[in-house]
């Protein structure tokens, strides 16, 4: 059996949190805050589009 490892990168600021992912190519950022990170679908911002 073989196990593929899938990796994201990640860039964590002090007013914001990147975070790319290659499988699907997306940038996407949210607020470094408690209320965004507890919902961070809901307060996610796209970065851009695909690349």
């Amino acid at each position: 059996m073989t196990i593929h490892h899938s990796y994201i990168g990640c860039d964590i600021a002090k007013a914001m949190i990147d975070v790319f992912d290659p499988v699907n190519g997306r940038l996407s950022r949210v607020a470094n805050q408690a209320a965004a990170l507890a919902d961070p679908d809901g307060n996610r911002i796209d970065v851009g589009e695909r690349i």
